[in-house]
């Protein structure tokens, strides 16, 4: 079996403005070996200076050899 996983999103945009809600699904198929599936939502910063990065919200499912789940992350307000 060839592991795989996609993210299909409700919104048909990919532009997003903060406070705003986004939603879908991950879908995967994953090996018997895998024990767990997180999606993460995460910003971050570069350029000038140093990097920054913040993990926001995550999501963890326990895998198995197929799944679907559904998600819903708010987008935070900063940076």
């Amino acid at each position: 079996m060839t592991d795989s996983i996609s993210i299909q999103l409700d919104q048909t945009s990919s532009e997003f403005q903060t406070g705003t809600t986004i939603s879908g699904k991950v879908i995967w198929s994953a090996a018997a070996t895998t024990k767990k599936i997180e999606l993460r939502l995460f910003w971050f910063t570069e350029g000038r200076g140093t990097q920054d990065i913040e993990l926001i919200e995550e999501r963890n499912w326990d895998a198995q050899a197929q799944g679907e789940q559904s998600f819903e992350f708010t987008l935070p307000t900063e940076p």
